[in-house]
């Protein structure tokens, strides 16, 4: 079976980062309207919530800032939780695919971080649905799974409303993933 780790909210914390650059450029503005900080629990769908279209920022323009941090900022960028190089170094065999435009600066970070994988490729959500397996946190995958495949979902406050099913099941942290792999790989 293919496994594929999406890099952005399922490994890699750069939504944090995100919310503090909001909150500081736009300060001014969340203030005045009572709503600063922004903060990571503000991302509250997958277009970045009603704060960000308050302070007039496009799904596009969040994702080019997301981007930028990967430029700027890679070195700085955790992981969501401490398990994260652990588990995927007992997985081993899976692919990293993203949609951002940082390659390499992704790729710098996966080997800072220890994080073994076959390969980095870059697309988005038509190359993700050719695996088998898709690590991810785009809850729209969910309604585009075929029959055979198995989503499993890093539980962020942008994908909260995606109920556990037979092919989507929810996760909290690293530690969970060798297990669940394991359950799908016997079971399919």
């Amino acid at each position: 079976m293919d496994i594929l780790f999406d890099v952005d909210g399922t490994i890699a914390d750069v939504h944090h980062l995100w919310a503090e650059r909001i909150s500081a450029t736009y300060e001014r503005q969340l203030r005045e309207r009572g709503a600063y900080p922004f903060t990571f629990e503000d991302i509250s769908d997958w277009s970045f919530g009603p704060k960000a279209a308050m302070l007039g920022l496009s799904p596009q323009d969040c994702t080019d800032m997301i981007f930028q941090l990967w430029k700027e900022r890679w070195r700085e960028v955790p992981t969501v939780d401490e398990g994260v190089s652990r588990a995927m170094q007992e997985l081993a065999a899976f692919d990293i695919v993203t949609s951002d435009a940082q390659g390499q600066e992704i790729q710098q970070w996966l080997g800072e971080q220890r994080i073994p994988y076959r390969a980095f490729r870059q697309g988005g959500s038509s190359l993700k649905l050719t695996y088998d397996i898709l690590v991810e946190d785009n809850p729209a995958l969910a309604a585009r799974i075929r029959e055979g495949q198995h989503l499993l979902l890093r539980d962020r406050p942008w994908n909260r409303d995606i109920p556990d099913c037979a092919h989507v099941r929810r996760f909290h942290g690293s530690e969970e993933l060798p297990d669940l792999i394991e359950r799908i790989m016997r079971n399919p």
